[in-house]
């Protein structure tokens, strides 16, 4: 808000984790005065969006982002994703330390990931990389991700449900 006007109607809908998803609601009743600020833990709101912007967050779900898509009763007209480990030819799991936890990590295939969202009706519209990302994997430099994926994509119109 500080650089754009936006338009009275704009709302941010976040979904989380049900922690922090609360610990989002607490924040946004004392410092969002226009109120356009909502926190969800159930991703089947996301049925209600125009815009699905993801980053950084979908390597430690265990669904994929188009098996959630599929999900919903109706697809969000465009889908931007950010900061996605992406391998050409390998998919697994792996643990990421984040310092005072492991977590569960994510690498899925690439052609796989955007296959799965072509088929739901989505088109890719542009990609680029997050070069200063990356994942190494301890003992298996052949599944090694340099560069992070990112990608804007749009529902064909004929693929609307």
């Amino acid at each position: 808000q500080k650089y754009i006007a936006y338009p009275p109607e704009l709302a941010w809908e976040v979904f989380d984790v049900p922690a922090v998803a609360a610990a989002g609601r607490n924040i946004a009743q004392e410092q969002d005065a226009r109120r356009c600020l909502r926190f969800v833990d159930d991703f089947a709101a996301a049925a209600e969006a125009d815009v699905l912007f993801t980053s950084g967050c979908l390597q430690y779900l265990e669904r994929s982002l188009a098996e959630m898509l599929a999900s919903l009763s109706r697809l969000p007209h465009w889908v931007l994703v950010n900061l996605l480990p992406l391998h050409d030819s390998h998919e697994y799991w792996t643990v990421q330390s984040i310092g005072k936890a492991l977590c569960p990590y994510r690498i899925q295939r690439k052609s796989i990931f955007l296959a799965d969202l072509e088929r739901l009706g989505y088109e890719v519209l542009d990609t680029w990389d997050n070069a200063e990302k990356r994942c190494e994997v301890a003992f298996s430099p052949e599944r090694k991700v340099e560069g992070y994926f990112g990608a804007a994509l749009r529902l064909k119109p004929a693929s609307s449900r």
